[in-house]
């Protein structure tokens, strides 16, 4: 197979490799600067806008990294098992009942696929029309890219205020168990960073 065949299949291999990768970033922080409560110990972790299935492996993500640091995060799972099933009279209830200090809430509030058409080149004006047997340096496609837009809000139950917001977009991210794993990890830094989550040990 010659350098000129190999082209289009080298592209398509690098359009998937690229496809598998994921950039999460948290886009804007915000951090109540009157807030002198210190970290939080024991969060209820609510996940919304999501599948069922999604909200469960998100919340049950950030609960194992706050154990880390010996932090009690609790799915919300365990009280709601739908979202739908979810008040803020029950959320409060539940709070107020098992001694929570917060409770941290991320919301899935967009999705964005663009598409993005790539026309095929050719090698000269000739092989555009096929003569002379002429072959295309590289085919069409179609690009995809999917932007999650989420938001998180953490809340001090003593006061109902939130204490704590911000932003995240995950650009095409390969799989939701990718996008979860990275933002858990980004919230995760961020929160101790600020001293909203005990020290690391």
């Amino acid at each position: 197979m010659t350098t000129r065949q190999l082209t289009p299949w080298i592209l398509a291999i690098s359009l998937i490799a690229a496809a598998a990768c994921s950039s999460t970033k948290l886009n804007s922080v915000w951090a109540d600067p009157n807030y002198t409560g210190g970290a939080f110990r024991k969060l209820m972790i609510i996940g919304l806008g999501a599948t069922e299935g999604g909200r469960a492996a998100f919340e049950n993500s950030l609960a194992d990294a706050f154990l880390k640091q010996g932090v009690m995060g609790v799915s919300s799972t365990g009280y709601f098992a739908s979202a739908s099933d979810m008040t803020r009279e029950g959320v409060r209830s539940w709070v107020e009942r098992d001694g929570y200090q917060g409770v941290l809430v991320s919301r899935l509030v967009d999705v964005d696929r663009q598409y993005q058409v790539v026309e095929p080149t050719y090698t000269d004006l000739w092989g555009y029309w096929g003569y002379y047997g002429t072959v295309m340096t590289s085919p069409g496609y179609v690009s995809e890219q999917t932007t999650l837009r989420i938001t998180t809000d953490l809340f001090d139950a003593a006061t109902g205020k939130v204490v704590y917001t911000a932003e995240s977009k995950s650009f095409d991210p390969g799989s939701r168990e990718q996008a979860i794993r990275e933002l858990t990890a980004l919230l995760d830094e961020d929160l101790t960073k600020r001293g909203l989550l005990p020290s690391k040990r």
